[in-house]
């Protein structure tokens, strides 16, 4: 039907689908809500036959304009949940980023103290939290964090004479170092 359709024939349905008022729509839109697509079948089955050529061609544009206008207004919204999910992922990481700073400071601090009372398999555990807190950060404060705890960790694995730790503790650094300074 589409292709049967003259310029003079998208004019008028163009004029016609401007010619509806907003309470127009919202009508045809309340209506059809409802419908089952079995229901919407026939009504418009039994709407055509009583059409003309051109009426039918005006009809057609106005659906397939309502269609548009959904299927438009459907992008806007899905376009703002996404920028809400974004905005609300970003507020939380920066609010969680300083909490998880705070904490790892305390679990270094507690570790440090075990550390110089010889316990230094629980001042590991506390080491590895602190790590593992600031591990998605890359700020400075995080990266220094996460620098100190590592090499408190090769010096308690030292202690406790697990050779092959204490060096991936001591490589992790250099490496580490070596990133910061190429970077």
């Amino acid at each position: 039907m589409m292709g049967s359709m003259t310029p003079e024939m998208m004019a008028q349905a163009q004029s016609m689908a401007a010619g509806m008022s907003a309470a127009d729509m919202q009508r045809a839109q309340e209506q059809m809500k409802n419908m089952s697509a079995d229901d919407l079948q026939r009504a418009t089955t039994q709407a055509t036959a009583q059409l003309s050529a051109q009426q039918q061609y005006v009809l057609t544009a106005l659906v397939l304009l309502l269609v548009a206008v959904v299927v438009a207004v459907v992008a806007v919204v899905m376009l703002l949940v996404v920028a809400v999910i974004v905005t609300t992922v970003m507020t939380v990481w920066l609010l969680v980023g300083p909490a998880c700073q705070q904490a790892s400071q305390q679990l270094k601090a507690e570790g440090n103290a075990l550390h110089s009372a010889g316990k230094f398999k629980e001042a590991v555990e506390k080491y590895e939290r602190a790590k593992s807190n600031v591990a998605g950060h890359s700020n400075t404060t995080s990266q220094e964090l996460r620098t100190a705890c590592t090499l408190n960790l090769s010096s308690c694995y030292l202690n406790l004479k697990d050779w092959a730790k204490c060096i991936a503790q001591c490589n992790e650094v250099l490496q580490a170092s070596s990133s910061a300074q190429q970077g």
